[in-house]
């Protein structure tokens, strides 16, 4: 577990020590998370947090603007999307990965955050910038005050794909496609820097520090290692 902090803002990048199981989430029925026992270890590391919210992810590429007027109101998992955003103070936005890269888009200008979930269908269908793009609209950010955190995900080194995934990966073939003896992998955190930059975040602004690869890590949850686990790791963010 890490906790990133800058001025406004707080990340939490968990692992598989304060794992949650993302079936029991949408079976809590509680309108705040933050009083369930399974999120015990993030309160005391976020105090001002007042409400969490996670949204039922899809591998898609819509999201959802989080607001503090109807958080109250509203379910986890009750709203399909794979990116959140928020600018209201006090709400903790999250989602839950093993194997998916978690990514943390901040604007300290605008103070307004944006998590996002990108597996590869994700990653490819351009997620990033429809997160980007929806905090251009809402809040007024500019690409180049953004910064991003790139959390725990599959790594180049385990992360093995078949001949026919190339086909899904049209840009950025170069940078992100690694040849090991014959052995095809996946590069996703360098796929997503290449999209970013093309994009107009200055490669300065993207941290990858938090990444570590869940495949060969036992210490996060993998759902190739673990066989289909459920279990899955949080990446939160909140506004101070």
């Amino acid at each position: 577990m890490h906790i990133h902090t800058e001025q406004n803002l707080l990340i939490y990048f968990g692992d598989a020590s304060t794992a949650v199981d993302a079936s029991d989430i949408s079976r809590y029925q509680c309108k705040n998370l933050i009083e369930h026992a399974s999120f015990c270890d993030l309160k005391k590391q976020m105090p001002n947090m007042h409400n969490l919210f996670f949204a039922h992810q899809v591998h898609g590429v819509d999201g959802f603007h989080v607001h503090n007027a109807d958080v109250a109101e509203i379910v986890s998992f009750s709203v399909s999307a794979d990116y959140l955003v928020t600018h209201d103070t006090g709400i903790a936005i999250g989602v839950l990965t093993a194997d998916c890269l978690p990514i943390i888009m901040y604007d300290p200008q605008h103070n307004a955050v944006a998590v996002v979930h990108a597996g590869w269908r994700g990653a490819v269908a351009g997620i990033t910038q429809k997160a980007i793009a929806h905090m251009q609209k809402e809040f007024g950010s500019k690409n180049t005050d953004l910064k991003i955190f790139f959390g725990p995900c599959a790594g180049v080194c385990c992360y093995e794909i078949s001949n026919e995934f190339l086909q899904n990966v049209t840009e950025f073939h170069e940078q992100s496609i690694v040849n090991k003896n014959n052995r095809l992998f996946f590069n996703l955190t360098q796929y997503m820097f290449e999209r970013l930059m093309a994009y107009g975040i200055p490669a300065k602004n993207i941290c990858n520090d938090y990444h570590a690869c869940t495949i060969c890590n036992h210490a996060f949850c993998s759902y190739r290692r673990g066989a289909g686990s459920a279990l899955r790791q949080m990446t939160v963010a909140l506004i101070k």
